[in-house]
């Protein structure tokens, strides 16, 4: 059978390499992985060769034509498969259906594909407007294009010896799959579209717009698409390839005694995915390990605990503690507020899974107006003051009750420049 060469493109790509990787380990064909990595600062090669990949390559200037060939000339299969790195196939069958997708015919027309691109879908988290552009730029049916030059490598598949005479521009800073596809084209071939190739593709295909609007457009157009697309059906827990694991601090004002934090462990070893607990309490001796789940800390070592802000603190106890967090993918931040809701740390924990979030917590929606003291006045928080029906709810949340935060975003320099969700309670 002809061999199939994957060439992935990636740049700090940490947060979805090992799920990209599992899932096309997990496919019904073989294949060869060539990773062509742009310097990334981040763990993704470390990750990466943890999957034993046939190539691990590096490009300092990024262009995405550029990395393409030089993965393309390190690769030994008759077909190259080009996907991005958070690009999630979909199902065991995605390989097989892009090699599938080379031989579509047309019973009225002689036709030669060289090239074909899947489908994209988007995950729950994904904007609205990215939402409404991958649903209408990808459609349900399987087709040949003989004047459309569409073409999108984030999930396609290429013949290597037309890849290898016509490669991509090395110069082209994006489009260099449309510029490449006009020439198929203009060459009297053509390019196939498969509907049942598909990934899960975040970021989607553009950025910025009203996000009002497109909520609404999006209402009208995802039913159309059921049941091809399910929203409540896309990357759940069951289906997940890679692991994550998290470490949780505890913080209180209060004293506490041991058993009590003993049976908060007990309940959280309960998730799978726990790892390690820190308890920063009052009444315990500093750096006491009381089991393997348990590191005590003394409040008291942490002068400046009530004067910096909550994020400033985890980032601050994340980078003193690093050699604790190896391995682990997020922290999770409790206090004594978490005690009467145990259940819900493991359904936000699924949550934060399931849709790939960077931020999670939880709260519920109010519909209030709120003042603030502005010097001797007193100004309204919003610029304009609405009756509930017309309103725009706000969160009233509780970190204490349960935050995730991606060891991502605590090593970074924005919090919350990731993917944010909130589970209502």
């Amino acid at each position: 059978m002809s061999k199939i060469s994957i060439v992935i493109r990636s740049k700090n790509e940490q947060k979805w390499i090992a799920e990209t990787l599992s899932r096309i380990r997990s496919q019904s064909l073989d294949a060869e992985i060539v990773l062509v990595d742009n310097n990334s600062t981040d763990d993704t090669v470390e990750i990466a060769k943890g999957f034993q990949l046939d190539h691990i390559l590096n490009i300092d200037e990024f262009l995405p034509g550029k990395a393409i060939n030089l993965g393309v000339r390190k690769s030994s299969g008759d077909y190259i498969v080009c996907i991005s790195a958070h690009c999630l196939p979909t199902d065991q069958r995605w390989l097989e259906k892009l090699l599938e997708s080379l031989n579509f015919t047309d019973k009225n027309k002689t036709t030669s594909i060289v090239a074909a691109y899947g489908r994209q879908l988007p995950l729950k988290s994904t904007s609205e407007l990215n939402k409404r552009d991958l649903f209408n730029t990808f459609g349900l049916d399987n087709r040949i294009q003989f004047k459309d030059f569409f073409f999108h490598n984030a999930n396609s598949i290429i013949r290597k010896n037309y890849l290898e005479e016509f490669p991509f521009s090395n110069t082209l800073t994006n489009v260099e799959d449309r510029v490449w596809a006009k020439q198929v084209i203009d060459s009297g071939l053509q390019i196939g579209y498969s509907a049942d190739a598909t990934v899960y593709h975040f970021h989607g295909l553009n950025h910025g717009n009203e996000s009002g609007r497109l909520k609404r457009v999006n209402t009208i157009i995802e039913p159309l698409y059921k049941p091809t697309y399910n929203s409540n059906s896309e990357p759940r827990t069951n289906i997940l390839k890679s692991k994550h694991k998290f470490n949780v601090i505890f913080m209180t004002k209060q004293e506490i005694d041991l058993q009590k934090i003993n049976a908060l462990s007990c309940e959280l070893q309960k998730i799978p995915d726990y790892n390690v607990g820190f308890f920063i309490v009052q009444n315990v001796v500093d750096q006491q390990v009381l089991n393997d789940r348990i590191r005590l800390v003394n409040r008291s070592r942490f002068s400046n605990i009530d004067k910096v802000g909550l994020f400033q603190f985890i980032k601050e106890f994340y980078e003193s503690n690093s050699q604790d967090f190896e391995g682990i993918d997020y922290l999770l931040f409790l206090s004594e507020k978490c005690l009467n809701n145990l259940n819900d740390i493991e359904v936000l924990w699924e949550k934060t899974k399931e849709d790939f979030l960077d931020f999670s917590f939880m709260g519920k929606q109010i519909y209030k107006n709120f003042w603030t003291q502005k010097g001797s006045n007193l100004e309204p928080v919003f610029d304009e003051i609405y009756l509930r029906e017309f309103s725009t709810p706000i969160f009233d949340v509780s970190y204490g009750m349960g935050l995730f935060i991606s060891v991502d975003r605590v090593r970074s320099s924005d919090i919350f420049g990731g993917i944010n969700g909130l589970y209502e309670i």
